[in-house]
């Protein structure tokens, strides 16, 4: 079970005193990734003018536009940079635009590059406890597929919070959240990033860091890497899944080709959930048929990659997806070169004589 908390110190009026909120639930997960400066322009007829040289967007970047308008904050998001040029931006014809509509033109406006900061879906339903915050003034933007669910405007080092139980409707209720993306407007002679941490979400059902699978009887199991179960394996099978690049051939390569060893790591990983399911090591390796093994192997390397994420290590991350998309490629390639033989010109290639001759060491018969 996964903890939660949000602690508060207030003061006012001369009282002080603090407050800890704290939700539970099975999945959890957090980064905390540098996001770029937003650029200063003003608004053009086609795009975003005066920006400075070097201002780093290219065609087909997709931008936020941050503006003030009597004192409220403003944002145009999902502009497709279609032109990019020393000091000015055009958007593509094809944008689509969410938010506020784009302000006259002459306005003065920042532009900022979205930068998605994590991948990994979640029910939104299920969130207990979501959290973000920016060193500068930031959008972050959890969104489906299709668009935009909640667009949380940050106030410079000033949190954004949900959790479940407080007054209000939880805002991401309903969909599947797919990806949370982050925009910096502001502060554009900024030097450095700001960072933006991201200690979310607390789900009560865990989609959002664990992964699941059936297997031949209909139970459902979940592969959750962590760092006190990747120590377990590396006691019990001398194994070290925090470096899946190591090893001749690569720990990565030898899930895919090693059947047995990647078995040991599977049912080392699902062993706290025999005694739920009211079964023995040897009644779950019963229950593995092909399709059970193919999905248990397509969890475990969800779970490392999304571990990999997490932990702010991207490399490893696009590793295992890499790795794990040249072994569907792979099977697929193989299928198809066997779904392409003509069996009747084989057959016919044999019952013919075009079988390799005997050698002279074969004596007659």
């Amino acid at each position: 079970m996964q903890t939660g908390k949000i602690t508060s110190s207030i003061r006012i009026g001369g009282i002080s005193f603090g407050s800890t909120i704290e939700r539970f639930g099975e999945g959890i997960f957090g980064q905390i990734p540098p996001i770029p400066a937003g650029v200063a322009g003003a608004i053009s007829a086609a795009g975003v003018d005066g920006l400075a040289e070097g201002h780093g967007f290219e065609a087909e970047d997709v931008v936020d536009v941050h503006w003030t308008e009597d004192g409220e904050a403003k944002c145009a998001r999902g502009l497709t940079v279609g032109v990019a040029e020393a000091t000015e931006i055009e958007w593509d014809a094809y944008s689509s635009l969410e938010g506020d509509a784009l302000p006259d033109e002459d306005t003065e406006v920042v532009v900022s590059k979205q930068v998605t900061i994590n991948k990994m879906s979640f029910d939104g339903t299920s969130v207990e406890m979501i959290a973000a915050k920016c060193t500068k003034a930031a959008v972050v933007d959890f969104r489906t597929d299709e668009a935009s669910k909640k667009a949380a405007k940050l106030i410079a080092e000033e949190a954004w919070s949900y959790y479940s139980g407080q007054e209000g409707d939880n805002p991401l209720t309903g969909v599947t959240i797919t990806r949370i993306g982050s925009r910096q407007p502001d502060d554009f002679s900024e030097t450095s990033a700001p960072r933006c941490p991201l200690p979310a979400p607390i789900t009560t059902n865990g989609v959002g860091t664990m992964k699941s699978f059936r297997d031949a009887k209909d139970r459902e199991w979940t592969i959750s890497l962590t760092i006190g179960s990747a120590m377990r394996i590396r006691d019990k099978l001398k194994v070290d899944l925090l470096q899946p690049e190591q090893g001749t051939p690569p720990l990565m390569t030898r899930l895919g080709t090693d059947e047995m060893l990647l078995a040991e790591i599977l049912l080392a990983l699902m062993e706290g959930q025999f005694e739920k399911n009211e079964m023995t090591e040897q009644d779950v390796m019963n229950s593995f048929d092909g399709k059970t093994f193919l999905a248990a192997q397509t969890a475990l390397y969800d779970e490392l990659s999304d571990f990999f994420q997490s932990r702010g290590r991207a490399d490893r991350a696009a590793a295992m997806k890499k790795q794990s998309a040249t072994i569907q490629k792979a099977i697929q390639t193989a299928t198809e070169k066997i779904e392409a033989l003509d069996i009747d010109e084989v057959i016919h290639g044999v019952t013919s004589g075009s079988s390799p001759e005997p050698s002279e060491s074969t004596p007659d018969p």
